[in-house]
């Protein structure tokens, strides 16, 4: 049986973002993240208000950016 958790990567604002150990804690809810997988999610961010709520981005100053993946 594999445990291995699915890394789940999502482009915000032109930079990919890996959310796999924040899914985890995500307050909409892992499966929010997971239909937004290798997709960019600028518009979603938007729709949830998060722009207006300074927790959200600080919190999303501190998540990994890495290099674009292959999809």
């Amino acid at each position: 049986m594999n445990n291995q958790k699915q890394q789940i990567i999502v482009q915000l604002f032109g930079k990919w973002y890996d959310l796999t150990e924040f899914s985890e804690y995500h307050p909409g809810g892992k499966e929010i993240l997971e239909k937004l997988n290798g997709k960019d999610g600028t518009d979603n961010f938007y729709e949830a208000g998060h722009l207006s709520n300074h927790a959200v981005l600080q919190h999303l100053s501190r998540l990994p950016i890495i290099e674009k993946p292959k999809l």
